[in-house]
């Protein structure tokens, strides 16, 4: 009997190491994709950080500065240009401080 229990433990020990085996391969592997994962999100990080820097210099050639586009389009405007549609009042000559009947350069 005492021979048959030593086999169990034995047994019982292998069971164990095989498993501890394949929890620290299995852990290896998640860890690896975690790393991945990671990298995936500071790239978009730095993806979207660009996106928001190109946006902000879109909308200064749009709206900011005396050559912007927005001013040059109210310029024709006002200068008798026929348009069916208005600017949105945030983008507006009006919020620009554009002169109502002046020329400008």
């Amino acid at each position: 009997m005492a021979t048959l229990a030593t086999i169990e433990n034995v047994w019982k020990q292998e069971y164990q190491n095989r498993h501890a085996m394949e929890i620290a391969e299995r852990g290896g592997l998640l860890y690896d994709k975690f790393v991945g994962f990671v990298e995936d999100m500071q790239d978009i990080g730095n993806r979207i950080d660009q996106t928001q820097a190109s946006y902000e210099n879109a909308m200064g050639k749009l709206s900011e500065g005396r050559g912007n586009l927005v001013r040059q389009t109210e310029m024709l405007r006002k200068l008798g240009a026929k348009a069916s549609k208005k600017l949105p009042s945030e983008l507006n000559g009006d919020s620009l401080g554009l002169p109502e009947d002046e020329d400008e350069d």
